[in-house]
Order: structure tokens, then C-alpha cells, then sequence
């Protein structure tokens, strides 16, 4: 059994350009407690806009830059698809349930 932790940032309404600060602040604390890594979780109304998009991936793109996992759960398929399309994937795996992100992130 593994003792190792993740983080989890629960995305609720609509996530937007203005939303990135915040975010990495969040993923700042999460690191701070030496989590394995942070998962992103949208509950199942969330919206995300292009700027909310285009916000993400930065942020995903430097914790990736530096070797701090993080994945998404809970997206749409109509979320999945524009995540897909747009290169999230490059950043961070998508997963169906919090508990199979978070499991995915254990066991990297």
C-alpha cells in the first residue's frame, strides 16, 4: 500500500483566463506539502472557456517543465474531445473519475 498523497483542485463553475493565478497558487500549496502530484477534478457542470483553456496549458505545460504530475478527472466527453483536439494531453493524462486519476498519479 502506498502512503504517497496527491492533491486534488476541485474546478466548479467556469474556469477562465482570469481563473491561472489562482490555480497556481493552489498547485504552488499542493507541492509545498510534497504531494505526488495534483489532479484536477471538474465537477460535472464546470465550464471552461478558451482563456480557461489556454490558461490550463500553461500552467500544465510548466509543471510539467518541472517534473510535477498533474491530471485532469471528471471532464465531459464534449471536454475530453476540445482537451484532445486543443494538446492538453501533452501535459496531463485525462481521467473519468477522481479516484482513477489519483490512482494513475501514485502509481507514476
Amino acid at each position: 500500500v502506498s502512503t504517497r498523497r496527491v492533491a486534488v483542485i476541485r474546478i466548479r463553475g467556469i474556469l477562465t483566463g482570469d481563473s491561472r493565478s489562482r490555480l497556481q497558487a493552489f498547485c504552488n500549496k499542493a507541492f509545498s506539502t510534497e504531494a505526488a502530484g495534483v489532479v484536477f477534478s471538474f465537477d460535472m457542470n464546470a465550464e471552461i472557456n478558451g482563456p480557461g483553456i489556454v490558461g490550463l496549458i500553461q500552467l500544465l505545460s510548466k509543471l510539467k517543465k518541472k517534473r510535477r504530475p498533474a491530471v485532469t478527472a471528471g471532464l465531459s466527453e464534449n471536454y475530453q474531445s476540445i482537451f484532445k483536439m486543443v494538446g492538453v494531453t501533452r501535459y496531463a493524462d485525462l481521467y473519468n473519475t477522481e479516484t482513477d486519476a489519483a490512482a494513475a498519479l501514485v502509481a507514476k
